[in-house]
């Protein structure tokens, strides 16, 4: 899978377990892109169009409370070397 689909799949489910990426007050997400997410307010001129680089997102720790994440996985995540999507992918299931 494309890091774009996991990235869009994994904030889904994290939205539907209860996350609030719109917590972080700006707006709806616009685009998702390999290493974010493109977000922003068109009615707030200063929030129009922001980046979400992945790592903010990711390594955010509701995002990956509503992923059920554990920190026992991390060890796993470190050592599969493929990248955090990757890890996050099999969390999707």
């Amino acid at each position: 899978m494309k890091d774009e689909k996991i990235l869009k799949k994994a904030i889904e489910k994290a939205v539907k377990n209860g996350w609030d990426v719109f917590g972080w007050g700006l707006g709806k997400i616009k685009e998702y892109k390999d290493n974010g997410v493109l977000v922003g307010d068109d009615s707030r001129p200063l929030l129009r169009d922001k980046f979400l680089h992945i790592n903010a997102i990711i390594f955010n720790h509701d995002f990956a409370k509503a992923l059920n994440f554990k920190l026992k996985d991390l060890g796993a995540w470190c050592d599969e070397g493929k990248g955090p999507l990757k890890f996050i992918e099999k969390l999707l299931d």
